[in-house]
Formats: structure tokens, sequence, C-alpha cells
């Protein structure tokens, strides 16, 4: 096992949820230690640097000890229930950021699709041409978007070497998607 610790992100989806902490080996299995932040989706998030190897872990939501549903690797603990087993490898941290950019490119994502549909309100109550026009502008919009999605896609599933050519091109699409949202805003004013 090597010295270096990599970072690991951990999130639980709990929207009704008031706190969640995470608890493992990696912290003596204190019950608060490692408080997780809520972000504006209900995806509780903690992010922790861990050395390379086996650790074993578990939510605590409101007081209730609970897996995580995205880690599928489980063992039996000592009370006859099951903890969540996650293995980290060394050089681990790279991919960290790559998901960590790939969330926040998602997030630009779903701001823009909402603006999305305020343009498709707008489009809604025009009249004769002018609704025409909207529509193939935002109909050009979510072109840009399904390539957008494509590249954030391709990105998930890219190799380390290819990372810095796709991660230019997710980049040259957002600012795509970006101007072109930009315009139609300006426009439907």
């Amino acid at each position: 096992m090597g010295t270096e610790k990599e970072r690991v992100a951990f999130q639980l989806r709990a929207p009704e949820a008031g706190a969640v902490f995470l608890a493992g080996t990696f912290n003596d299995w204190s019950t608060d230690a490692d408080p997780m932040k809520k972000d504006r989706e209900g995806v509780w998030k903690k992010s922790k640097k861990l050395r390379p190897g086996r650790h074993e872990y578990k939510f605590i939501v409101d007081g209730v000890w609970k897996l995580d549903p995205a880690c599928r690797e489980t063992a039996r603990n000592q009370y006859g229930t099951a903890n969540n087993v996650i293995q980290v490898q060394a050089g681990s941290d790279a991919a960290a950021r790559r998901d960590a950019y790939l969330e926040k490119m998602k997030a630009r994502l779903d701001k823009w699709n909402r603006e999305i549909d305020k343009l498709e309100d707008k489009a809604a109550q025009a009249k004769g041409v002018a609704q025409t026009r909207y529509r193939q502008q935002i109909d050009a919009l979510r072109g840009l978007r399904r390539e957008f999605e494509a590249k954030i896609e391709e990105a998930r599933q890219a190799v380390e070497q290819a990372w810095d050519e796709l991660k230019g091109g997710l980049e040259e699409a957002w600012e795509a998607l970006s101007q072109g949202i930009k315009s139609a805003k300006t426009k439907f004013k």
C-alpha cells in the first residue's frame, strides 16, 4: 500500500434529510467527524483523502445508519448488517478531479436547460412569424445541448490520455451553447 492519499468523493441523494454524516474505517466509525453538505438538488456530498486500500463505510442520515445505494460492494459487519466497501487505488485522484469537473459541467447544463425551458415558455406566447423564429432558435439550442451532452458522456468514458483533448472539446461545446443561449435571450426580450 502506498502512503499517498487519494481524494474520494462520497455522495447520497436524500433531499428530505436534515443531517447526513459519513462514517467508516477511515475515521474510526465516528458518527460526527465527517458531516456532509447538501446541494440544491438534495444531494449530500463529502470529499475525503484516503490511503489506497480497502475501506468500509456507511452514511448516517438523521441518526439512522444507511448503506450507499451507489456502491455495490458490501461486507458483513460485527452487528450482522452490511457496510459498504470502497477500494481506493493509487492515482485515482486524477479520476476524482475529472469526475468533479464533469459534475460542474453537468450543473452548468442543468442551469441552461432551465433557461431553455424559460425561452420555450416565451416562444409559446409569441405569435406568427416571431413564434416560428423562436422555435427555430430553440431547436438550434437543443442541437447544441445534445452535442454538449454527448461530449459529457464521451468524457465520462475517456481514458486518461485523451482527457485533455476531450476537456478542450467540452469547453468549446460549452462556449457554443453559452453563446447561443445568450444570443437567444437577447432576442426574446
